[in-house]
């Protein structure tokens, strides 16, 4: 279910970010 992804990549992507802000920046 490509919608199903989307969305739950859609919901992470945010703390994805944090994450790699905190590690390299």
């Amino acid at each position: 279910m490509p919608g199903l992804l989307d969305k739950t990549v859609v919901k992470i992507w945010p703390l994805i970010g944090r994450v790699m802000m905190k590690q390299f920046g």
